[in-house]
C-alpha cells in the first residue's frame, strides 16, 4: 500500500514542554506512595484522612500520563520516517533505557527489600526471577512492563499509521476500542491475572497520545486558543472523579463503575493538554520558574525508579507522631525529603555520567527520537 503524506514528516525538534508535563507527574507518583499510609492511618473519616485521600486519589493521573507522554513522543518522533532500519535502532535504544534498567533495578529491590526486612543478604536467585515475569520485586515496577509492552506493539501500530489511512484518522477510537473492550471483558468473566499490568488496560492514553504527536501542531494552536476550556475541563474531570471516592468512601453511595473509568481517561487527557499549555506558558514567562520543574522533568525516570527506597528508608528512620498536626507535618515532611532525595541523587549521577562521555556536545545534539520515550 503506498505511504501516506505525512503532516509531521522531518520534524525531530524537541517538545521542551514535555519536561514540565514529566515533573507534574513524577511529582504526583511520590505524591500517591507518600499519602497512601496517610489514607488508613488517622481517624476514620477526619479531616486529616480526608485532606491525604483527596490528593492521592487526585494524583491518580500520574500513570497513564506517562503512558500517554510516551505517546506523544514515540509518534511525534518516528512518524513519516519508520522503516526497518530504524526499527532496528529504536529496539537498541529501548533495550538500553528500559529492559537493563528493569533488571538492575529489580536486583537492586531484591537485595534492599531482603536487608530492611531481615538486616541479612541472602541471594535468593528462583525467587529473584520468579519476581521478574509481572513485576513483583516492588510495588512500583508494573509500570515498566506496561511500557515495554507499549514498546513492543509500537511498531505495528507505526507501520499501520504510515500505510493505511483508516488507522492515521481512527487512532483515538481504536485505543478506547481496545481499552473498553478489554475493560468489559474483564468486567464480565472472571477477571484477568494481573490485568493493572497488561497493556490493553491503558491503550487509550497510549493512543490518545499517539494520535497528539502526529498532530502537536495543531493540538498545541487549539489548546492555545481554548487554554481556559483546557483548565476548566481538567478542574471539572478532576473533581469529579475524586467526589466518586470521596461518595464511595465516606457516604457509601456507588455510581455505576463504568463512570470511574470514563472520567479516569477524560481527567488524564484534559491534564496531558492543559499541562502542555502550563509548560509553554512557565518556560516562557517565567523561565527561572520553569528550571526545577524541567530538572525534576528530566530526572523522572531516575526518581521513579529510586524513591520507593527513600521513602522506605524514611519510614524507618521516622516513626508516626502521635498528635494530628504533627502527623500531617511528618506526612508532607516525608513527601518532600524522598523527592527532594531522589531528585538530589539522580541529578548528581547525570553530571557524574556526564563527566566520562567523551563528546557530550553529541549527546546535547541528539534528536527527541533518542530522548526520554519512557514518558518519564
Amino acid at each position: 500500500m503506498t505511504k501516506l503524506s505525512n503532516p509531521a514528516a522531518g520534524r525531530n525538534t524537541k517538545l521542551l514542554e514535555l519536561d514540565i508535563v514529566r515533573a507534574l507527574a513524577i511529582l504526583a507518583v511520590v505524591l500517591i506512595h507518600g499519602t497512601s499510609s496517610a489514607t488508613v492511618e488517622p481517624t476514620e473519616g477526619s479531616a486529616s484522612q480526608i485532606m491525604f485521600y483527596i490528593l492521592n486519589v487526585g494524583s491518580s493521573f500520574a500513570v497513564p500520563l506517562f503512558i500517554m507522554i510516551s505517546g506523544i513522543v514515540l509518534f511525534y518522533s518516528y512518524d513519516g520516517r519508520w522503516n526497518a532500519r530504524t526499527a532496528v535502532v529504536f529496539y537498541r535504544k529501548r533495550a538500553v533505557s528500559l529492559v537493563i534498567p528493569y533488571f538492575i533495578w529489580a536486583f537492586f529491590y531484591h537485595v534492599f527489600n531482603q536487608w530492611v526486612n531481615t538486616r541479612e543478604l541472602e541471594m535468593d536467585w528462583p525467587g529473584f526471577f520468579g519476581k521478574l515475569g509481572w513485576g513483583e520485586w516492588s510495588y512500583h515496577s508494573y509500570f515498566m512492563l506496561i511500557i515495554f509492552q507499549m514498546y513492543l506493539l509500537f511498531p505495528l501500530f507505526m507501520t499501520l499509521v504510515n500505510r493505511t489511512t483508516w488507522f492515521r484518522k481512527w487512532l483515538i477510537p481504536c485505543g478506547l476500542l481496545i481499552q473498553e473492550g478489554f475493560y468489559v471483558y474483564r468486567r464480565f468473566s472472571e477477571g484477568v491475572p494481573y490485568s493493572d499490568r497488561l497493556a490493553p488496560t491503558y491503550m487509550a492514553y497510549f493512543l490518545i497520545g499517539g494520535a497528539i504527536g502526529l498532530y502537536y501542531p495543531a493540538v498545541k494552536a487549539w489548546v492555545e486558543k481554548h487554554k481556559l476550556l483546557t483548565a476548566a475541563a481538567w478542574l471539572v474531570a478532576g473533581a469529579s472523579y475524586v467526589s466518586l471516592f470521596l461518595l464511595s468512601r465516606y457516604k457509601h453511595i456507588y455510581a455505576e463503575i463504568t463512570w470511574y473509568e470514563v472520567l479516569w481517561i477524560l481527567y488524564v487527557t484534559a491534564a496531558a493538554l492543559f499541562f502542555m499549555q502550563a509548560g509553554r506558558f512557565l518556560q516562557s514567562r517565567f523561565p527561572r520558574l520553569s528550571r526545577p520543574l524541567v530538572s525534576i522533568g528530566v530526572c523522572s525516570f531516575g526518581i521513579y525508579l529510586i524513591h520507593p527506597a527513600f521513602l522506605t528508608l524514611y519510614t524507618i528512620m521516622w516513626k508516626n507522631p502521635t498528635t494530628i498536626l504533627m502527623y500531617d507535618l511528618y506526612t508532607f515532611g516525608r513527601y518532600a525529603a524522598i523527592l527532594v532525595a531522589s531528585w538530589l541523587v539522580v541529578y548528581l549521577y547525570g553530571k557524574i555520567a556526564g563527566l566520562f562521555k567523551r563528546k557530550p556536545e553529541q549527546q546535547a545534539s541528539k534528536t527527541y527520537a533518542s530522548g526520554r520515550t519512557t514518558g518519564m
